[in-house]
């Protein structure tokens, strides 16, 4: 019961289609591109930060996570779990760049490789790397501003035939889909401060996050921010896939992050180092009782451009 809930809450899994469209005030609105506010322009001399690709652009990337998730139920505590870490490998490719800057991509993943920690069990680890074929189905495309903004974001994971495997991918792939670090519409320089409004589908949620960027080096080359991130989200109802369609009842979210991202103009993926703790406060009705449960996630996780 732990593992499944887990599985639902923790590891950020694809979207259900039962998702509300709920809203909060401050927010774009689900589905809307993220809202960029600059608070500071820095010093001079400044620049239009600006994403430069080609058409036919191809890049490597890897993405690293590791993540502990801890549990407490009604005044019960259960030990902490370490999922293994896990690294996965994807290929990228510049479809089009259209005149108006917006760059459209591929992107097919290619390896998964997970080990156990020095305080996981094995036997996850190898459960989860035994279906690792799997992940040469996972594709998708993307459009982008040249500000790096999201514009629409599709990952089928309709070819992957296992339901743990589905589960276990829509978790990382889904990081993914925010990994473009939006940038301010107007020229800025070291010392500015820019705030990034979005919303975001998370394990059939919808939560709100607000990053506070602050611009640390910049060259012609690329750009070094360091952000701090919160999340929060509007109570909901949400189905979990890993336990047989049950309904949860999410009460709160809130939890936040710190991490450094470098923005290089011509590549088509940041550089990141990114940590996070978050906590969901949920509620299940198990047989006719209902349960409240709190569940801590906490996730580091590197991305980096293998070829650059």
């Amino acid at each position: 019961m732990a593992v499944a809930l887990v599985a639902g809450t923790g590891l950020h899994a694809a979207q259900s289609p039962q998702t509300q469209a709920l809203s909060m005030p401050g927010y774009p609105a689900p589905g809307s591109p993220a809202t960029v506010t600059v608070s500071s322009p820095g010093s001079e001399p400044r620049m239009p930060l600006r994403l430069k690709l080609a058409a036919g652009q191809k890049e490597t990337l890897l993405m690293t996570m590791n993540m502990g998730v801890s549990m407490s139920a009604e005044q019960m505590s259960l030990p902490a779990m370490e999922m293994p870490t896990m690294k996965m490998w994807a290929d990228s490719v510049v479809t089009a760049v259209a005149p108006n800057g917006d760059i459209s991509y591929d992107i097919g993943f290619t390896k998964l490789l997970v080990e156990a920690g020095p305080g996981g069990d094995p036997n996850v680890a190898q459960m989860i790397q035994a279906g690792a074929s799997e992940i040469t189905s996972l594709k998708g495309s993307m459009v982008m501003t040249n500000r790096a903004i999201t514009k629409s974001a599709k990952l089928d994971l309709d070819k992957i035939t296992d339901p743990t495997m589905r589960q276990t991918f829509g978790a990382m792939s889904s990081q993914f889909e925010g990994l473009s670090m939006p940038l301010p519409d107007e020229a800025v320089g070291v010392g500015a401060k820019w705030e990034v409004r979005q919303s975001i589908s998370s394990a059939g949620a919808q939560l709100f996050q607000r990053v506070q960027c602050e611009l640390t080096a910049l060259d012609a080359s690329g750009a070094t921010i360091k952000v701090t991130t919160e999340q929060s989200a509007p109570p909901q109802t949400i189905t979990n896939p890993a336990m047989a369609g049950m309904q949860m009842n999410i009460e709160k979210v809130s939890g936040g992050g710190t991490g450094t991202i470098t923005v290089k103009f011509g590549s088509l993926t940041p550089r990141s180092q990114m940590t996070s703790s978050t906590t969901m406060n949920v509620a299940v009705d198990l047989g006719g009782q209902m349960q409240r449960m709190a569940v801590k996630t906490d996730i580091k996780m590197s991305v980096a451009p293998e070829n650059k």
